[in-house]
């Protein structure tokens, strides 16, 4: 649990270090990792969208986005990875995943769960008071 932290730690204080230092680290450890920042993801993005209401819409919420973002994360790496084939990338589509993977963490952990409901709170609570009935 501690190397979890640890990853963690430099990928959002010290991001090209971090990426450096697990470039080598194997597909099955990165995957865990990402299972973890997805599932926690996962977990505030329900509960920023207010799903916390109804218990059942909070579960589903957690699964259906876990498992819709593990499948839109593949997709667009292999997006990415065919454009990086195309000017010249031959690092192999492993290394690609990986890049994409990591790359979600600042994403998933601090933009989504700060940064929607600041701006939810600034720019679409205060309509609701203004225009009733149109939330």
């Amino acid at each position: 649990m501690s190397e979890f932290f640890d990853e963690l730690k430099g990928l959002l204080l010290q991001p090209v270090a971090a990426f450096q230092e697990l470039k080598e680290k194997p597909i099955i450890a990165v995957l865990g990792f990402f299972a973890v920042i997805l599932l926690i993801f996962s977990v505030l993005s329900s509960i920023v969208d207010l799903n916390f209401a109804n218990p059942l819409g909070l579960v589903v919420g957690i699964i259906v986005g876990y498992i819709f973002l593990f499948v839109i994360i593949f997709i667009n790496a292999a997006i990415l990875h065919l454009f990086v084939y195309l000017v010249g990338g031959r690092g192999g589509v492993e290394q690609t995943i990986k890049a994409v993977l990591y790359a979600f963490t600042p994403y998933g952990l601090w933009l989504d769960s700060v940064c929607r409901p600041a701006w939810n709170a600034l720019v679409h609570y205060p309509d609701n008071f203004r225009y009733p009935g149109t939330a």
